[in-house]
């Protein structure tokens, strides 16, 4: 054999060594392969045929809870009867930590029951994870497009909470028109044009129905309207409501308390009528009132005619009524958080 042909037939001999060590490697990578692909999708099978799991027990922040009460010197103890554990201190402050209702899925524990929303993206996170141990690039999409879409399920909440809250107030303003149209029909059924006062009443019936619905930011909205209208009514009422002073003092002095009554609930915006005024003893007066929708409210009492009189001249500062009357409407829509006299003049109380 010629040194040509036994260089040739060595370097065929070689060359087939290195395919026979290729072919073998990517047989094991493809054997590799092959249990990685098995192995996820088990994985992946397991992860869909996961059930939650409800049940009463105690949460990991529960646990959390116990350890710092105990690091804190707290005393311990399981009482079987409330089925709860018990910390009891050296100063005799005691906390219970109960059981409560829990979730187990896929190996975490939860507080309360999990929605089908949040089972299938615990899901979906949980295989992002098995598929990004062969595929990172796309288990990191997966993790992506879970997150974008959390984002858009919270915005579509929000857009429809808004929404709700658009159709909710928008079936009270319809509501408050049919009623102010209503109120301008006449025994006869002929309607008649609408009045500054009526413009007033709608306008504070509107705020107190949105008020009551919790729709606080539309009648933040409605009071600009009321403010207005109240005090261009204020100043336009100026003389006649002077007239009506001087007689509801003249009535004052010889106990008749009719122009007094006429006075406040023609020129005075505040949202209640007065409904009656009694003298009591001491010549004490209690002013009984009624609310926009005509129900008793708390009576207010003046001392003497004496405080009554000091209310009239009040009455006399456009700028002082307008006040008095916007505060009186505020505190009218919550009553519950009232805490101080309402700020009637001169120290008149409820």
């Amino acid at each position: 054999m010629s040194l040509g042909n036994g260089f040739g037939a060595g370097l065929g001999q070689g060359m087939q060594f290195v395919r026979g060590i290729a072919d073998a490697y990517r047989a094991g990578q493809q054997m590799n392969d092959a249990r990685d692909q098995a192995a996820q999708k088990e994985a992946l099978k397991g992860i869909a045929s996961a059930t939650a799991v409800e049940s009463t027990g105690y949460t990991a922040d529960q646990g959390k809870e116990l350890e710092g009460l105990a690091a804190n010197g707290y005393k311990i103890d399981f009482d079987g009867a409330q089925k709860a554990y018990v910390a009891r201190n050296d100063a005799g402050d005691t906390k219970t930590i109960a059981m409560q209702g829990v979730t187990d899925f896929m190996g975490e524990r939860t507080q309360g029951s999990m929605s089908r929303e949040q089972q299938d993206s615990t899901r979906m996170l949980a295989m992002a994870d098995v598929i990004g141990r062969t595929d990172p690039e796309r288990g990191l999409q997966m993790r992506q497009q879970l997150t974008l879409g959390a984002h858009d399920v919270k915005r579509q909440a929000r857009e429809m909470k808004q929404w709700q809250q658009d159709d909710e107030v928008g079936r009270i303003e319809g509501e408050q028109r049919k009623q102010f149209q209503a109120s301008l029909i006449d025994q006869s059924g002929k309607s008649r044009e609408a009045t500054m006062d009526d413009h007033l009443a709608h306008s504070q019936r509107r705020i107190a129905a949105l008020t009551q619905a919790g729709h606080l930011k539309a009648a933040d909205q409605a009071t600009q309207d009321l403010m207005a209208q109240s005090h261009i009514k204020i100043q336009m009422d100026t003389k006649r409501r002077q007239e009506a002073s001087d007689k509801a003092a003249a009535g004052l002095a010889v106990g008749d308390y009719a122009p007094l009554m006429e006075l406040y609930n023609r020129f005075v915006p505040s949202g209640y009528k007065i409904s009656g005024i009694e003298a009591g003893q001491g010549g004490a007066l209690q002013i009984k009132r009624t609310d926009l929708n005509g129900r008793e409210a708390a009576p207010v009492t003046l001392k003497d005619s004496g405080e009554a009189l000091g209310l009239l001249k009040s009455m006399a500062s456009p700028a002082a009524l307008y006040q008095y009357s916007q505060g009186e409407f505020q505190r009218s829509l919550r009553p519950s958080r009232e805490t101080v006299p309402s700020g009637l003049p001169y120290g008149a109380s409820r």
